[in-house]
């Protein structure tokens, strides 16, 4: 992974430059169109600087009206570039710095594959799912991260996943339930029943693999496994990978089909 450099450009940056930018632009155009209503009305009405003048006040009325008009402009304009911008880069304004899966870009392997990235756009929810995961578990750490693993041998006694080259690693685990449901299906925007169904086809690929119930409407489920390094420390590895049945299960990706009923 690339590291930051001094010279990175965060976001909060990046939004006041263009406020500056635009404050900047707003406030040349009022003051260039203020001078041409200034010299505009002083070739018609003789309105002069210092003098009394009794059509000050209706040059005060013309200069008001012009610059409300700019003001009024410059909204619309920049109106109709946020909805072009909304239609534009729907992708781009979705996009969080903590995704795994990104819509076309990456991983390579998968989003390389026009069948999977067909699927993947037929079934709008899918990259979402799969970021939501990738997150909810990642950070866990300390006392939170013991629980986990207390709660997994409870529930499943003491299974682990096994790599390929016959490592164990424990499993990175959440449980899903009512609050659980909720609160993701409110954050990427479908409904329970949804989401459901995507755990029901994300267990048939391999993606998800369901370890256990938990109390009277909860399941736990392990998404992926830690890698110990360090002291004490765990990185996340999901079991999503470049592997043929996983490349499989993507292009014949269908999580709305009808199928007889299983617990989820």
């Amino acid at each position: 992974m690339i590291k930051k450099t001094s010279n990175y450009i965060s976001q909060d940056q990046h939004t006041d430059r263009f406020v500056i930018r635009f404050q900047s632009q707003l406030d040349q155009r009022i003051t260039l169109e203020s001078k041409i209503v200034e010299k505009n009305f002083r070739e018609n009405y003789g309105l002069f600087d210092g003098e009394p003048n009794e059509l000050q006040e209706d040059f005060d009325r013309w200069l008001f009206d012009a610059k409300a008009k700019i003001v009024k402009a410059c909204l619309a304009a920049h109106q109709e570039a946020i909805k072009k911008i909304n239609e534009d880069y729907q992708r781009e304004l979705k996009y969080r710095k903590a995704d795994k899966y990104l819509l076309y870009e990456d991983p390579k392997w998968m989003m390389k594959d026009e069948v999977i990235v067909n699927n993947l756009v037929r079934f709008r929810f899918t990259i979402p799912i799969l970021n939501y995961l990738w997150n909810i578990n990642r950070y866990t750490r300390g006392e939170a991260l013991k629980e986990m693993f207390d709660q997994t041998r409870k529930v499943a006694g003491q299974v682990k996943h096994k790599t390929d080259n016959g490592k164990l690693y424990r499993y990175a685990t959440f449980v899903s339930n009512d609050a659980f449901y909720k609160k993701m299906a409110s954050k990427i925007g479908c409904s329970k029943n949804y989401i459901q169904k995507y755990f029901i086809e994300l267990m048939d690929i391999g993606i998800l693999k369901k370890l256990g119930n938990v109390g009277r409407d909860g399941t736990l489920y392990a998404d992926g496994y830690y890698i110990p390094y360090g002291d004490n420390q765990y990185r996340k590895e999901v079991f999503l990978r470049n592997e043929s049945k996983f490349r499989e299960g993507l292009r014949n990706f269908y999580p709305l089909r009808i199928r007889a009923s299983k617990k989820k």
